[in-house]
């Protein structure tokens, strides 16, 4: 078998094609961590140049490696935790609380409604990658009955705006899903506002939010 020296010694675009051949996402990220004990395998500049060709993204010269990596990992599955989602009433602990939910992702705490009738949440992803996404809700929905959602897109790139909407329905069940809301297609590096609303009067409770996010579709 080859010594991790051969690799090293490699031509950088051999190694380049190599990584933008691999399918999935996960297993691009898997080989970056195998790299991290030959860092001189890819450059910063071999970083830029493969961020470039799989997504069309220009990165400055002062940017680091490190900066350069953890933008390539951020940009596959963007996520807005709950305790981070901003609305209506989000601060009120008759309307809405934060707290620790059995089963939600990573240590922070869910969101949940104690009661409203006016619901209206917001998240915001910054500087998502050009990219064809899924926009996925995990939640669960403790109460008698199913609730509907407007769903409403909007990116903002600075000279220009898109919006789009539709509705979704949250089923009744206690246990967690991952609802996958719409799709979202980017044509270039931007900022995604997710807004979530239900403003029919009724009042309505017991949804369980643990996070908004953007998952690549590969």
């Amino acid at each position: 078998m080859e010594t991790p020296t051969s690799l090293m010694e490699m031509p950088e675009g051999v190694l380049l094609h190599t990584v933008n051949l691999l399918a999935k996402t996960t297993d691009i990220l898997q080989f970056r961590e195998t790299c991290k004990a030959l860092r001189d395998l890819l450059g910063a500049d071999a970083w830029r140049s493969l961020l470039k060709r799989r997504w069309g993204t220009v990165f400055e010269r002062n940017i680091t490696l490190e900066e350069l990596i953890r933008a390539f990992a951020a940009a596959n599955s963007p996520r807005v935790v709950a305790c981070d989602i901003d609305g209506a009433w989000i601060n009120n602990e008759r309307y809405w609380c934060r707290k620790r939910v059995n089963g939600t992702s990573g240590h922070h705490r869910a969101l949940v409604l104690q009661a409203v009738c006016w619901l209206a949440l917001e998240a915001s992803f910054k500087n998502v990658f050009a990219g064809r996404y899924s926009l996925v809700l995990r939640c669960k929905r403790g109460a008698d009955a199913d609730m509907a959602l407007r769903v409403i897109v909007t990116q903002d790139s600075g000279d220009q705006q898109c919006t789009r909407s539709k509705s979704v329905k949250i089923v009744r069940g206690h246990a967690w899903k991952k609802l996958r809301v719409c799709t979202v297609d980017i044509e270039r590096i931007t900022a995604v506002t997710i807004k979530l609303e239900n403003k029919t009067g009724d009042w309505k409770n017991g949804l369980v939010m643990d996070y908004l996010q953007l998952v690549r579709e590969e």
